[in-house]
């Protein structure tokens, strides 16, 4: 009969030591997207539609940022398209 060990040994695969597990890193242009879609909304489409293939590529973090990013963009150019047009018909053009 071989001795078999109750716990399993240093250098076993799918064992972890040293503390707490790793984060993922959050992706660069996730966040420049947000950001970048308050001030400018096809900017942060643009990044955030850049930020999703890389997350998913990379398996990133930041992919909530990257969608916040290009929802708020899109909301802030239909924003600034409905108040463009409400003015327009004001105006009486």
């Amino acid at each position: 009969m071989s001795y078999q060990p109750q716990f399993p040994q240093p250098g076993q695969p799918g064992q972890q030591f040293g503390g707490f597990p790793q984060k993922a890193k959050t992706n660069g242009l996730a966040i420049a997207a947000l950001v970048c879609s308050f001030f400018c909304g096809i900017l942060g489409i643009i990044l955030g539609i850049v930020a999703i293939g890389q997350i998913n590529k990379t398996n990133e973090g930041g992919k909530g940022l990257a969608i916040a990013g290009i929802v708020i963009g899109a909301v802030s150019i239909l924003f600034t398209w409905m108040v463009f047009f409400a003015s327009a018909a004001t105006s009486g053009y």
